[in-house]
């Protein structure tokens, strides 16, 4: 495997899904982490500046209104040069209000007297481009920091909490209370700009007041946040896991009481913290809660607050003679298809279906972490699944026959094997050896590994804590 493959598969096993996906902003800043590159977007011409940013729903045109009266250094399509636009009596905001797109390019100044037009500004994350050094990271920072104060003030006020309360004296009565990444100034401002996300924060405040009650701070990113994932990280590392931290409480703000600020969570195990962390959420001392911007219906669920969520089990598995693949089905009805997602024998993969369809895919290292954890059985490492596929040594033709045999219900000779590709013995063999630890193993303890296979998309296993989910 080359250099790209091996970046690619790293790539693709950071993922949440298990693939990359060229349209999520959150696969695009790993793929810049991997290659050390920026992507190339389409600059900020007239057609582009009109039109709005696909996730948050606001008008380009408006973002960059708010960054020009922010005095934030606005990006440039080619190179790594900013401009910070100068607008001291608020001309050029004035006339971008009463800009359309028929009008051309806008010229922008600089304190020093240099210009350039929006046309050579850089469409960054913020504006909704695929790329920017940050430029999403920062515009979700400020709107979950707008949720915390927006929680803060509800709390204050009431249920009957409404747009118009989001007033600048209002926000800055609760400052004491929130603990963010942005300022209350900032906070204040994006509101006051953003009449697009009112009605979101304010419905999703009542939610969570409703849930909570009151007597809470609002923390996003903060020290005490911190201190909550330090101690995931740990057990983590204790444990061997490649999971990211979202995986295990995808939490984007935390509503905490004052009374547990000094505590010091657990990390003996993932049980004793994911307990810690049910009692109090439980006893309504510490909760997270996961955001999404509200449409006409939203919801509040309560996510992973077991240990374990339903109990699922092995039925059956259906191994064909022919393709790379296997499926495997549980009781619940949902099945996983097991097979490379490559042509190289890399990229091992489970993806769930049928009841988890829109859960997407299990990576092979995971899998083979929630055999190994719950005491099911092992499997091998892709990288040996793929050394032995390639070296085809007697020992593994024989192992693999064997395999195909008893678990997969099919014959296959030594010359048959030896004329099939690298990709599908590999994929075939790793597919074999999960088939053969859900057929060989404790019932009991394959039962556990199948719930947290199965659930583990949704941020459902039992090493995830638990979260409310607005949506």
């Amino acid at each position: 495997m080359d250099i790209l493959d091996k970046l690619i598969q790293e790539w693709s096993w950071r993922t949440e899904k298990g693939y990359p996906d060229l349209t999520n902003e959150d696969d695009l800043k790993i793929l810049r982490e991997v290659f050390s590159i920026d992507l190339k977007e389409t600059p900020l011409t007239p057609k582009e500046l009109g039109k709005q940013n696909s996730k948050t729903k606001e008008e380009r045109v408006d973002i960059l209104i708010q960054k020009i009266k922010s005095g934030v250094a606005l990006e440039l399509d080619k190179g790594d040069e900013t401009f910070i636009v100068y607008d001291p009596k608020g001309e050029k905001v004035a006339e971008l209000q009463n800009w359309t797109p028929a009008k051309g390019p806008v010229t922008l100044q600089d304190k020093d007297g240099n210009t350039i037009t929006t046309s050579k500004l850089k469409k960054t994350a913020d504006f909704g481009g695929g790329a920017g050094s940050g430029g999403g990271a920062a515009q979700t920072a400020i709107q979950e920091s707008c949720q915390c104060a927006v929680n803060a003030l509800a709390q204050k006020i009431g249920s009957d909490i409404t747009s118009k309360d989001l007033t600048p004296d209002n926000l800055k009565s609760i400052a004491k209370d929130i603990d963010t990444t942005s300022s209350i100034e900032d906070i204040t401002y994006f509101i006051q700009n953003s009449p697009g996300w009112a009605s979101t924060f304010v419905n999703t405040a009542k939610m969570l007041l409703g849930y909570a009650g009151t007597g809470f701070e609002f923390h996003r990113g903060s020290e005490f946040v911190d201190r909550i994932y330090q101690a995931w990280r740990k057990v983590r590392k204790a444990n061997g896991w490649k999971i990211q931290d979202d995986k295990w409480n995808p939490s984007d703000i935390w509503i905490v009481s004052p009374a547990v600020k000094n505590i010091q969570f657990k990390t003996d195990s993932i049980a004793e913290l994911n307990n810690q962390m049910v009692e109090l959420f439980e006893e309504r001392k510490l909760l997270g809660a996961s955001l999404k911007k509200l449409g006409p219906e939203s919801k509040l669920t309560v996510r992973a607050r077991q240990l374990q969520s339903e109990k699922d089990e092995y039925a059956s598995s259906i191994v064909s003679p022919t393709s790379k693949d296997a499926y495997v089905n549980f009781k619940s009805n949902a099945k996983m298809q097991l097979r490379t997602f490559s042509t190289d024998g890399t990229s091992f993969q489970g993806e769930l279906k049928g009841k988890t369809a829109s859960q997407g895919k299990i990576g092979g290292g995971v899998l083979k972490m929630l055999l190994s954890k719950n005491g099911a059985g092992d499997i091998p490492p892709q990288n040996e699944a793929l050394k032995k596929a390639v070296d085809l040594s007697d020992a593994f033709v024989k192992e693999f026959i064997e395999l195909a045999k008893r678990f997969g219900d099919f014959n296959i000779t030594a010359e048959e094997l030896k004329e099939k590709s690298t990709d599908w013995i590999s994929s075939k063999y790793q597919a074999l050896c999960v088939v053969k630890v859900l057929e060989t193993g404790d019932p009991a303890k394959v039962a556990d590994a199948v719930t947290d296979i199965v659930n583990y998309a949704g941020s459902q296993s039992s090493i995830s804590s638990v979260h409310l989910k607005v949506s």
